[in-house]
This record gives C-alpha cells, structure tokens and sequence, in this order.
C-alpha cells in the first residue's frame, strides 16, 4: 500500500524521491519500500525523516499510523 500523504510531503520538499534518499544516506530501494509500506521504518528511520523533511516527529509517524 503506497503511503500517499508521505509520498505527496515528499513531492512539496524534493525533486524526486532519489533527492530524498541521498540527503538521508539510504538507498533509493530503502525509501521506496518505506513509501509504498513494505517495509516498516525504525525509530531512527522516522527521526531522520523529521530532521531532514523539516516536519514534527509525529507528523512522520502519522504517515505510518494506519
């Protein structure tokens, strides 16, 4: 299931999603398998995204909150 308000926060901020894994440090695979839910973010996965998105930590987890 692709998580499309973590995908639309990603769209407002960067030029694509590659933009965004590089500026992390992950694999363009690592952050596509979080986008489209395959893969479950670790707590320091969901601060690094808070820190470099500029957004509160809970608004990270609330992307991943079903």
């Amino acid at each position: 299931m692709v998580n499309e308000r973590l995908r639309a926060a990603i769209r407002e901020r960067y030029d694509s999603e590659s933009q965004l894994a590089t500026k992390l440090g992950w694999t363009r695979q690592k952050l596509s398998k979080t986008v489209r839910g395959e893969r479950n973010p670790r707590i320091s996965d969901i601060n690094s995204l808070s820190r470099e998105m500029m957004i509160p930590v809970s608004e990270v987890i609330s992307f991943f909150d079903s």
